[in-house]
């Protein structure tokens, strides 16, 4: 859990892991049953170049506008 805490507080540049990152740690993983927590990448099962699910890629490819925050916020909420 301190891993996954100390890459989300990495993503958004902070200079301290603190009870914010953990809270969102734990909302990551809340949101995938099942989940295991890899200390590091070598040990992750994910592949070296992750792909995009077909929804995403499909999202990606074909939309007429500019993708921001607020519009992969609302493709995430309508899914």
């Amino acid at each position: 859990m301190l891993v996954a805490a100390s890459n989300v507080a990495r993503f958004r540049g902070a200079q301290e892991c603190d009870r914010s990152d953990i809270q969102v740690a734990g909302l990551l993983t809340s949101l995938h049953p099942g989940v295991s927590l890899y200390p590091d990448a070598a040990a992750s099962s994910s592949p070296l170049q992750l792909p995009f699910a077909a929804d995403v890629q499909e999202l990606l490819v074909n939309s007429d506008e500019e993708l921001g925050i607020e519009e992969l916020k609302r493709f995430a909420a309508e899914h």
